[in-house]
C-alpha cells in the first residue's frame, strides 16, 4: 500500500512536471510571436511614413 501511494504521487510529480513545462514553452513561444507583430506593425508604419515624404506635394 505504502508502496503505491509513493509510486503514484511520483507519477503525479512528474505529470505537474511536464504539464509545467509546456506551459511555460507555450508562453515563450506567444511571446516570441507577438515580438513579431509588433517589430512588423513598426517597420510597416515606418515605411509608410518614407513613402509619405517621398511623395511629390
Amino acid at each position: 500500500m505504502k508502496i503505491g501511494l509513493t509510486v503514484v504521487a511520483g507519477f503525479g510529480g512528474v505529470v505537474a512536471l511536464a504539464v509545467n513545462y509546456r506551459r511555460q514553452r507555450v508562453t515563450e513561444a506567444a511571446h516570441v510571436l507577438t515580438l513579431g507583430q509588433e517589430e512588423r506593425e513598426r517597420t510597416k508604419l515606418f515605411n509608410e511614413a518614407g513613402d509619405r515624404d517621398l511623395t511629390p506635394p
